[in-house]
């Protein structure tokens, strides 16, 4: 048996729907897209700071555990 064709529906210009949507539709995307941006700033720079204060305790102990290991010898 053949499967019959999909019919796939393009989506609208804002032409046809009118200028009015277009408007009000591209700086609202605009503006989520600028927030979503800002946010994804924000939690990289805590990331990186935290990081930043993990690889300093974490270089910080092997400091101290060389100059340990070098006073016992």
């Amino acid at each position: 048996m053949i499967a019959p064709a999909i019919q796939i529906e393009e989506a609208p210009d804002f032409k046809q729907l009118g200028l009015k949507t277009s408007s009000l539709l591209v700086p609202n995307h605009l503006a989520v897209l600028k927030s979503r941006l800002r946010v994804a700033v924000v939690f990289r720079t805590i990331g990186y700071r935290i990081l930043h204060r993990q690889c300093n305790k974490i270089s910080k102990i092997h400091k101290d555990h060389r100059d340990n290991s070098n006073n016992l010898e």
